[in-house]
């Protein structure tokens, strides 16, 4: 991905109805090292949203049953994927349109006739802006987690007489959390383990032992 150095391809989600000018931007995305996925329709987008969880959607307006308009109205409604940043691709560069677009919340707009270059330039700049803002975040939180003396996750968990514990702790993209780990011994027979996590992630499914 040009001047993006990642260590995972950032995933889109290209909804339109045309299929060969998905798969032309479809290409064109693939080739500047995205994970792009395609879907024909305002509906079959929400339910590949909500499947792919991509980092950035891009829609069509002028759809057939459901438009662009519709659609984004929908995702927001959806707390899962709401927070998803959104681009409209469209033919139309009338300004009540840009107007209602930004009024939905989008984060920029691509009239289709730019061409494909266009589009990869404004993902890419887009996604750019959103992981130096991301990085900002997180150094704003270690610096804030430095300055807290209390440890939430100790280094090791204590001795308990017939039992061998252990824990392993790694916090999401290594940004600080809400997780902690403690440890309490109620009595000489009895050592109480507390497990907590108040903050969302994107880790997929695990399991707990």
């Amino acid at each position: 991905m040009p001047d993006q150095e990642k260590s995972f391809k950032a995933k889109i989600l290209l909804v339109d109805d045309d299929p060969s000018l998905a798969r032309l931007f479809q290409y064109s995305l693939t080739k500047e090292g995205f994970e792009c996925i395609t879907a024909s329709s305002g509906q079959e987008g929400f339910q590949k949203a909500k499947q792919f969880l991509p980092d950035l959607i891009i829609s069509d307006i002028m759809m057939p049953h459901m438009n662009g308009f519709e659609f984004r109205r929908i995702v927001l409604e959806d707390n899962e994927i709401q927070k998803i940043p959104f681009i409209f691709l469209t033919a139309k560069s009338a300004e009540d349109d840009i107007l209602e677009g930004y009024d939905l919340g989008i984060s920029d707009y691509v009239v289709k006739t730019s061409g494909p270059k266009v589009l990869v330039a404004k993902v890419t700049a887009l996604l750019k802006n959103l992981e130096q803002e991301r990085e900002k975040a997180v150094s704003e939180i270690h610096k804030a987690a430095d300055n807290i003396s209390m440890k939430v996750v100790p280094d090791h968990p204590p001795d308990v007489d017939g039992f061998l514990l252990s824990h392993w702790h790694l916090p999401f993209g290594g940004v600080p959390g809400g997780d902690f780990i403690d440890y309490f011994n109620i009595d000489p027979d009895t050592t109480v383990v507390i497990l907590g996590d108040v903050m969302g992630k994107k880790w997929e499914p695990g399991i707990l032992l």
